[in-house]
């Protein structure tokens, strides 16, 4: 029998403990959103969130983004109202995210107790992944809410009893309910499907009343099959399995990274992996123990490891798709049982609490909570990050170009990292220079000027000198590929040009085409680097079919050399 505390507390979905997380991640992830940078991905989406609707998903359908459309719709409609600078991107992100909060705590109430589901929401809320990449302006942290609510309407679907018609019809709508969501999390990432499909296999192995299960994935895949061909184009897109035994280790050696730490953990930080890795050997001690409650979540979360790292799409970025369920099962095998579940199984779990298993799980808290307070403090020094997205100086890198080298119509910049293009544009929106956080009356209506997505547009179609297509009848060829930059080059002749190469963007033949013609008629004024990344060379050793430089940013100025 329940007793009436644990039946109060249960239903108290806003205790005070679950208003200060919230509170504190908000404020956290406000400040952070105008902090940190807004990185590649996000400045190259916001391309398409200021477009009109229909041209957007005409975009998406044709394979411009590797991304259903949920998202993007979403936020197309938010940056209408919120506009698009740094903390207007990202404010549908926060939402979403603690709305996600709510839903995993729900989920792992439902799952489990009121005990998982408390856990399961602090896990969430201080993961070294979440507490990034829950607020950048892409679709993670909807992903991160969508799984929640499936999960909360699989096990709703699965505890129906239809002895009544009026259960009868609480179980159609169900089954509904369960196939919007699982549809809901497949037009949200094309990892969805894999999601989706594990809980699915799941529900019908642990529960009877198959047919539930058989309908409710039918209707899920009718109500996702109007977007399957995009879908499709993309998985056939790029060789998954290409690159053997060592390319499915790096991904799932990045996964688990990202898994464990997020980005606030570099390969040398032994501080975070020295107690993260005991913290692995007494977790999967404790989690054998208790195999019989949580094998369910334990097989999601395997099954998507293995898909992620075996398909090789598994990045650090991507661990929203199911670093939910992760923390679920976590809190599953750390928590006792509550006294809510029946005596035999209190009993047995109180015995196992108070002898050496009660010091196993002790121990595995304890080393979890050493290895995030050594995220927290490479997070507050901003040293040893696995990844230096968040740090990538481009707004001031930027801001100083135009100050030292002039206005922007007065030298030719070539570009390729999107990011770039996206500070950039916000201050050529607008003769006052703002450095995109508000400070006075003026700067405000500065900002509100670039924020209107009339603006970005406007800077997105013609300010940008950046690696895009031009005309194709006037470019030039080299090695018969297509060099469009040496053309403009060529044909406009500027006094000077600012190549700013960022990593990731500028080790392709295009960029070495780009330098060879530079070096042939310009002389090189300036050199200057930005954002030593220590860790490169690890990386490489992790992570081989990436080159890590040094440095992050490089700017060089180049000047027309005279005749003769």
């Amino acid at each position: 029998m329940t007793h009436p505390t644990q039946t109060n507390i249960s239903s108290r979905h806003f205790d005070r403990g679950t208003i200060l997380i919230l509170i504190a991640i908000a404020a956290w992830m406000i400040w952070a959103a105008g902090y940190y940078t807004v990185f590649d991905d996000e400045a190259f989406s916001c391309q398409r969130y200021v477009l009109p609707m229909g041209e957007m998903l005409r975009a998406l359908w044709d394979g411009v983004e590797p991304d259903p459309p949920l998202y993007y719709m979403l936020q197309n409609l938010s940056v209408r109202v919120v506009g698009v600078g740094p903390l207007g991107l990202r404010a549908l992100s926060i939402v979403v995210f603690l709305a996600g909060l709510m839903a995993m705590r729900a989920a792992g109430r439902a799952w489990f107790d009121e005990r998982v589901g408390r856990l399961t929401m602090l896990l969430c809320a201080v993961h070294p992944a979440h507490l990034f990449f829950g607020f950048a302006a892409r679709w993670y942290s909807t992903m991160f809410f969508m799984v929640a609510l499936l999960l909360c309407t699989t096990k709703a679907l699965a505890d129906v009893q239809a002895t009544t018609p009026a259960l009868h019809r609480r179980e159609r709508r169900l089954v509904f309910f369960w196939a919007l969501a699982a549809a809901g999390v497949c037009y949200t990432n094309y990892f969805g499907p894999v999601v989706v499909g594990l809980i699915w296999i799941v529900s019908i192995a642990r529960h009877s009343c198959r047919m539930r299960w058989l309908g409710a994935g039918v209707i899920a895949a009718a109500l996702f099959a109007p977007w399957w061909p995009p879908y499709w184009r993309q998985v056939t897109a790029f060789p998954q399995f290409d690159g053997g035994a060592m390319s499915m280790a790096a991904t799932a050696g990045r996964t688990m990274m990202a898994l464990c730490a997020g980005n606030l953990a570099s390969p040398r930080a032994w501080w975070v992996w020295g107690p993260m890795a005991v913290f692995g050997v007494l977790f999967v001690a404790r989690a054998w123990q208790k195999r019989s409650r949580v094998w369910p979540v334990g097989v999601i979360v395997i099954g998507c490891f293995i898909a992620g790292a075996v398909s090789r799409t598994m990045i650090d970025k991507y661990v929203m798709t199911f670093s939910g369920v992760a923390c679920l099962l976590v809190a599953a095998v750390l928590c006792r049982e509550s006294g809510s579940h029946r005596l035999e199984t209190c009993v047995t779990e109180h015995r196992l609490e108070t002898g050496a298993t009660g010091t196993i799980r002790l121990a595995a808290c304890t080393t979890l909570v050493l290895a995030w307070l050594g995220c927290g403090a490479n997070l507050v020094m901003e040293k040893n990050w696995s990844s230096l997205r968040w740090l990538d100086p481009i707004e001031q890198v930027v801001r100083r170009c135009m100050r030292e080298w002039g206005p922007p119509d007065g030298a030719l910049w070539i570009a390729s990292h999107p990011s770039v293009h996206y500070y950039r544009g916000a201050l050529c929106a607008s003769p006052v220079k703002i450095a995109l956080r508000v400070k006075t009356d003026e700067d405000r209506a500065t900002l509100r000027e670039f924020t209107s997505t009339q603006s970005l547009r406007y800077v997105f179609a013609g300010e940008w000198l950046a690696m895009r297509t031009w005309d194709t009848s006037a470019s030039k060829h080299h090695d018969g590929l297509h060099y469009p930059e040496l053309s403009l080059i060529e044909t406009s002749k500027p006094r000077r040009v600012v190549t700013i190469e960022t990593t990731g963007y500028s080790e392709s033949r295009e960029w070495d085409a780009v330098r060879m013609g530079l070096d042939h008629s310009y002389r090189l004024v300036a050199d200057e680097n930005n954002l030593l990344d220590p860790d490169a060379e690890w990386k490489d050793r992790i992570d081989p079919r990436f080159k890590h430089p040094r440095w992050r940013i490089t700017v060089r100025v180049w000047e027309r050399a005279k005749p003769g």
